[in-house]
């Protein structure tokens, strides 16, 4: 799954439904059943099945909230994965206030300045953008970057990808000159972290020149725009929808 192979995944998964569905002397319970309904909730994900996505992942946090109670962490983490289904599916105000209820419960269980809370704070902002509220983004992107910063430096994924979810908020405001020095530090963390032609460099490249052309640089836009083609050309399928986004920039 998290290499978004659905077929090999969902035959695995499939191998276990016995277990699961009374079909088998020796049922599964407890633990194993909400790793099992966890899983089908992600596969039903990437298959773009929002709704059975959805039911999976309830089925997961009930058994998650009877195990561990409302306020375990272990919980937490499945509310979450409920609360990037509804994003994803485009109930941006359910995503919100499940991940609004993560937040705390990290805070609580980790204190201010944890990588986890680092992790929920871009969850919730980049949901809050979604919603149209790039303010409220803008402020717990600030966050997450000053907590990662302080963990991992600079030069990590998680530092990258939270000046990419910052750049992103500035850029949704029309801050367009703030936003291009986070997507420009985003680039350069980035290519220290995986490398100079991976996939996520090509995206921030694509994000950058995209706040470029509106901001009205067009020719800064163009150069970020065919080096972030250059990249993603090699690394993604064309019918990819990222690779498409990038062409209707470009054009």
């Amino acid at each position: 799954l998290a290499q978004g192979q659905a077929d090999p995944a969902a035959r695995y998964l499939a191998a276990v439904d016995p277990w699961i569905d009374g079909r088998s002397d020796a049922p599964i319970a407890g633990e194993l059943a909400l790793r099992h309904a966890r899983q089908h909730g992600n596969l039903a994900h990437l298959l773009g099945d929002h709704a059975v996505g959805q039911q999976q992942h309830q089925r997961a946090l009930e058994l998650a909230r009877a195990l561990w109670g409302p306020k375990d962490l272990r919980t937490s983490s499945v509310l979450n994965d409920l609360a990037l289904g509804a994003s994803s599916a485009g109930d941006h105000r359910q995503a919100i206030r499940w991940l609004e209820e993560v937040v705390t419960t990290t805070e609580a269980a980790r204190g201010p300045d944890s990588g986890e809370l680092a992790i929920q704070l871009s969850n919730l902002g980049v949901a809050l953008a979604r919603q149209g509220e790039a303010a409220r983004a803008e402020a717990l992107h600030r966050r997450a970057v000053s907590i990662n910063e302080a963990l991992l430096g600079r030069d990590s994924l998680y530092t990258g990808t939270a000046y990419n979810n910052l750049a992103n908020a500035l850029e949704e405001q029309q801050k367009h000159d703030e936003a291009t020095l986070h997507y420009a530090a985003a680039a350069e963390a980035l290519r220290a972290a995986v490398g100079e032609t991976h996939p996520r460099v090509g995206i921030v490249l694509h994000n950058h020149g995209r706040s470029r052309m509106y901001a009205g640089d067009l020719e800064g836009a163009g150069t970020l725009l065919t080096e972030s083609q250059r990249i993603l050309a090699s690394t993604l399928v064309t019918d990819h929808a990222r690779y498409r986004a990038l062409l209707s920039t470009q054009a």
